[in-house]
């Protein structure tokens, strides 16, 4: 068997890689807009019935964002492997690190601030308790919270 050195050297090594990120980056690119259309709907329904007006309290916006952000970030990625373009590959890691970079910080401060975290939640579930009827997404959230927990 050939020394990963001399692996790394041959045309089969290479295609692999490309190719096994080029299946990566179209999966990530698929569910990413799997969860735009998701986001989409549910910003669509939250519209027609105008019940909570926070942007905050709107799930739907959240996944639109994280829609938007995978399918680009993916996109990018697969055009990179496929042009082989460097720069585009480049780029393609350097959003994936500062992505993993900021999820890292953002645990660490939820971790740090448990209690002013925990505060957030319950003050928010505590305002949505009082518009209970009001939102039916929020309605159907506690209801299924309430099912599995208790």
């Amino acid at each position: 068997m050939p020394s990963y050195s001399e692996l790394r050297k041959t045309n089969h090594f290479y295609y692999f890689i490309k190719f096994t990120l080029n299946i990566y980056s179209m999966l990530f690119s698929l569910m990413g807009l799997c969860v735009l259309c998701v986001g989409v709907y549910a910003e669509v329904e939250r519209q027609k019935n105008r019940t909570l007006e926070g942007l905050f309290l709107a799930p739907a916006v959240v996944l639109i964002l994280l829609g938007l952000v995978m399918f680009t970030v993916s996109v990018v990625g697969m055009v990179g492997s496929l042009r082989d373009n460097k720069t585009l590959l480049h780029m393609f890691l350097c959003v994936l690190c500062v992505l993993l970079l900021l999820q890292a910080i953002g645990l660490t401060l939820a971790l740090i601030f448990e209690n002013k975290t925990s505060a957030l939640f319950q003050s928010s579930i505590r305002e949505g308790i009082k518009h209970y009827y009001d939102d039916l997404d929020f309605k159907n959230i506690l209801d299924y919270m309430q099912e599995k927990v208790v």
